[in-house]
């Protein structure tokens, strides 16, 4: 079926991702971020959603971290499962801000 044959493409397509080395995804997270950053609507922007990286994703962290330095307010969305909802939520420092399971309730940006 097609669902099957978009779910082997999807496996294989992460397989090969989480193959690459760890010096070519960082080199590569390294040129996107800096691509993002060059965009007009980047530069203009005051307020930006970006998703933390899950497994061998790109490392949108160092976009975050661009975002923080330009002094932008930077948010990313935050699973609310039992209400099965997303929430913007607000990052100010990214190391102490992003932690599995965090208490996330002050920082959501749509209240």
């Amino acid at each position: 079926t097609l669902r099957d044959d978009k779910r082997t493409l999807r496996e294989s397509l992460i397989a090969a991702r989480d193959a690459l080395p760890a010096a070519m995804r960082a080199r590569a997270s390294r040129s996107i971020a800096d691509r993002i950053a060059a965009l007009p609507a980047w530069r203009a922007a005051r307020v930006v959603l970006l998703t933390l990286p899950f497994r061998s994703e790109w490392d949108a962290r160092l976009a975050v971290r661009d975002a923080l330095a330009d002094g932008k307010t930077v948010a990313v969305p935050r699973v609310d499962a039992p209400a099965r909802m997303l929430h913007a939520l607000v990052i100010e420092d990214l190391e102490r801000d992003v932690r599995q399971h965090a208490d996330f309730r002050d920082r959501i940006l749509d209240r």
